[in-house]
């Protein structure tokens, strides 16, 4: 059974390089640089979609697709981690992520993999949904091409490995 992996995002160019987007956006770098032989065993699901309405929409491209949510990778913004770390955890709490929590919904299972990728926190005041929607600033620009080896490493670890029963739910 084909493993599937995808990013949120919003659609559009005003939300293409937001902090929101970051998922969306490594998964489609990966996918570009990607050695395709290696990667024949995965579908990458493009999903143009409201954040919130993500897991409708990927149940919709996933209709005439056999899966396991077991087999599915989301990469998505975190608030929770600070810029630059990323992890790759199985399951656990969407911690009021719109996207993850839709996803959620429309499987009806935590039981997926999912790339966490830190954007950080807000400054005292800031709203979250601002700060999400905002493009990185210079320095973090800077860091984005560390964010994306070290998702591509965790993707492909996904990808080439069985480890479900290695990695607690988080």
């Amino acid at each position: 059974m084909k493993k599937i992996v995808f990013g949120l995002g919003n659609p559009g160019d005003f939300y293409k390089y937001t902090r929101h987007n970051l998922g969306a956006n490594v998964i489609h770098e990966w996918w570009a640089l990607a050695d395709r032989e290696s990667i024949s065993s995965v579908e990458k699901v493009d999903l143009e979609f409201q954040m919130n309405e993500s897991g409708d929409t990927l149940l919709k491209k996933l209709k005439n697709t056999p899966y396991e949510s077991k087999n599915i990778l989301v990469a998505h913004d975190d608030i929770e981690l600070a810029f630059g770390e990323v992890e790759l955890v199985f399951g656990g709490s969407a911690k009021g992520h719109n996207g993850v929590r839709s996803v959620y919904e429309a499987l009806g299972s935590q039981d997926i993999w999912r790339l966490r990728l830190g954007v950080g926190r807000p400054m005292e005041g800031v709203d979250v949904k601002d700060f999400v929607l905002k493009e990185f600033n210079a320095i973090e620009k800077q860091g984005l091409k560390m964010v994306q080896e070290k998702a591509k490493g965790l993707i492909e670890k996904f990808i080439n490995s069985n480890f479900k029963a290695q990695m607690p739910k988080q």
